[in-house]
């Protein structure tokens, strides 16, 4: 794809980098930076559709949507079909109502406000998990949003008229409702976040607790509703069925899906465990995909245990699941807005720490910029056809250059769990503050801007005293 090709964002993440990973906030010139972002894409839109460009995922779906409402097989073979469930054909009627070419900027402007709005939610879902957040507020970090606007996965997102923005923006949205207090209304949006479903799985494991039961009440009861208005259900089954199919025929060698290195047409844009898998030499099909099926099962089902039995915290249990729900069965690189969150994470991370450990956080940072960035584009294109005539190198270059997106996803994953398992005695290692400033009664600041009490004296010491505890811990 032509953003692959012309990557001309990427000097001003190497120019911006090095002032967002200081502890001195430029918050003027950041928000400037997230403007001119969110500017860039609406201009690209606009210069697309104005000079008669093609959204092509759209497309899709408004066929799809056509098809759907006219009581028609909503996922006819066709050479790039539909892959999402049938969730998400109340939206695709919807867009299916105003003619393709009327709607198509619109759906693209849409997808430009889930973008921005989705880089704000991650943020919003990782305060809502931390326990810092009755400390004093801290400014969204509008330098990191704005760069993940910027990078050829958004760009692309947004040229084709792909929907990762919108999911995104459910999950974390989700997140942050059930933490806020709202599990229903949560679980309502979360459902929005199956038409993805390689996304949200992973996600789901942050729902193991108490309040997570109402959340999943939401989510069952908000998928009911999307299957009743895509069709009755004696259909269910069979557009169940259409989709499922659909997936597997477009896997076939020579086909949209296909990540093969002789036969690939665009696996250098595929972003998955299968991947790995085909490096390390696992090149039938159905071989690889029953390895993949368990490796990432297993993934999940670890996560899970880790977030139930506490043994991640929830501002880490965050980051890891968006960063395997990009590895978690078929991806693409357009659908790494979500690692949004494990790069406020690391970032965070960095700021607060020291000696390794902000160099190993450090290094996470540029690993997630380096898959937002670097996807390969021809080059890895070529290299990978050079790879299969060269003997020993050339396996070595299709077991660890190649798939050097999924590897790096894999180290940004064992870093955050490897962290937590090392630091997670300390009470509070992460401080996600809240954006709207809001003191906790038993503040620092709270009590000395109240210091009329007549107990203030001893809570200010006491407070004093745990916020002391609590750096040393750090430390």
């Amino acid at each position: 794809m032509w953003i692959f090709h012309h990557n001309w964002t990427l000097p001003i993440a190497v120019i911006a980098l090095p002032f967002l990973l200081t502890k001195r906030r430029w918050v003027g010139a950041e928000r400037a930076l997230f403007a001119a972002a969110v500017a860039t894409l609406i201009v690209r839109l606009a210069a697309q559709h104005l000079g008669g460009g093609f959204s092509a995922d759209f497309h899709h779906f408004h066929e799809s949507g056509r098809l759907a409402t006219a009581g028609e097989n909503p996922y006819p073979p066709r050479e790039t079909p539909t892959l999402n469930p049938p969730t998400f054909l109340p939206l695709a009627k919807v867009i299916a109502l105003i003619p393709d070419e009327t709607a198509a900027p619109w759906w693209g402007l849409g997808i430009v406000i889930c973008s921005a709005a989705c880089t704000w939610a991650a943020w919003k879902a990782l305060q809502s998990a931390s326990n810092e957040a009755h400390q004093d507020a801290e400014p969204f970090p509008w330098g990191l949003a704005a760069l993940v606007l910027l990078s050829p996965p958004v760009n692309t997102a947004v040229a084709l008229g792909q929907i990762s923005a919108l999911v995104g923006l459910a999950i974390f949205g989700g997140i942050w409702l059930q933490n806020s207090g709202r599990p229903v209304l949560g679980g309502l949006l979360l459902a929005t976040a199956t038409f993805k479903p390689g996304t949200l799985i992973p996600a789901l494991t942050l729902l193991l607790n108490r309040r997570g039961v109402r959340t999943f009440i939401g989510l069952a009861a908000g998928v009911l509703v999307l299957m009743l208005l895509a069709a009755p259900p004696s259909r269910w089954v069979f557009l169940c069925r259409e989709e499922l199919v659909r997936i597997a025929e477009c896997e076939q060698p020579g086909r949209v899906n296909d990540i093969d290195y002789t036969t690939g047409r665009d696996f250098n844009e595929i972003l998955s465990a299968g991947r790995i898998i085909q490096g390390l030499g696992v090149h039938d099909l159905q071989t690889r995909n029953r390895v993949e099926r368990a490796v990432v099962l297993a993934l999940t089902l670890a996560l899970a245990g880790a977030a139930f039995s506490a043994k991640l915290r929830p501002p880490a249990a965050i980051a890891t699941a968006a960063s395997l729900g990009c590895l978690f069965l078929y991806h693409r690189l357009y659908d790494c807005i979500i690692l949004a969150a494990p790069l406020y994470y690391c970032s965070t991370k960095s700021l607060q720490s020291s000696g390794a450990r902000k160099i190993a956080f450090t290094a996470g940072v540029m690993a997630i910029l380096w898959v937002l960035y670097l996807p390969g584009g021809r080059m890895l294109g070529s290299l990978a056809r050079w790879s299969t005539d060269a003997g020993t190198a050339g396996r070595l270059v299709q077991a660890v250059v190649l798939p050097v997106a999924a590897w790096l996803l894999v180290f940004i994953i064992v870093l955050i769990v490897a962290d937590e398992f090392v630091h997670g005695s300390a009470p509070r290692t992460v401080r996600f503050r809240r954006m709207a400033g809001a003191r906790h009664p038993n503040s620092v600041r709270a009590i000395r801007s109240d210091s009329r009490q007549p107990d203030a004296p001893e809570r200010l010491a006491t407070a004093t005293r745990k916020t002391e505890k609590s750096e040393s811990a750090e430390g």
